[in-house]
């Protein structure tokens, strides 16, 4: 978990990874992969707080991958 902190009115909101910025991670994993015919096995990827993101893929192969962090795992199922 990434130790920043952003305010919203009155609140103190910790920023992290998400279900969301993970989801981003192997999306962005996917077709880079695609686009470049290339395995890449970490992706960056910018939060909506503006942090940067590095995330590990795990699992590739042509019809699925898998973004590993410690809080979310999750699998992106890729249709041929």
């Amino acid at each position: 978990m990434l130790e920043k902190y952003v305010s919203k009115g009155s609140k103190k909101l910790r920023c992290g990874f998400t279900t969301g910025t993970c989801a981003a991670a192997a999306s962005a994993g996917a077709a880079r992969m695609l686009l470049s015919g290339k395995v890449i096995e970490n992706i960056t990827v910018i939060t909506p707080s503006g942090n940067s993101v590095t995330v590990g893929l795990t699992d590739i192969k042509k019809e699925k991958i898998n973004c590993l962090t410690t809080t979310n795992p999750l699998t992106l199922n890729l249709i041929p």
